[in-house]
């Protein structure tokens, strides 16, 4: 790719976008997401507080929805660790498996 800088005329014929590509951190887009989260339920909180509501975002609903959520987020956990925890999906895992056993690890 060639990048001209304007402010010396001088072109980069070299120039690379991974060079110059800031490493994205898990963090940062927990963070980020919580943010929007937050700012959607202060909108929905204001919006309701001015007399607009939302018809189909009743309690009843809410309620069966959080239940959905309530199982299915432990389910998920579960089956994540159980996953992590186990040795027979990928040949790596098998690989590191028949290791700690010969090391007497496991």
């Amino acid at each position: 790719m060639v990048k001209m800088n304007f402010k010396t005329d001088k072109v980069n014929l070299n120039y690379s976008e991974e060079d110059n590509r800031i490493p994205i951190d898990p963090d940062k887009v927990k963070q980020f997401i919580a943010m929007i989260g937050g700012f959607l339920g202060a909108v929905y909180l204001a919006l309701n507080a001015s007399g607009i509501s939302v018809e189909w975002l009743n309690p009843q609903k809410l309620n069966a929805w959080m239940n959905v959520l309530n199982t299915g987020i432990p389910i998920v956990f579960v089956l994540y660790g159980i996953w992590k925890n186990t040795f027979i999906f990928t040949n790596q895992s098998r690989e590191q498996e028949k290791f700690l056993k010969q090391s007497g690890k496991k």
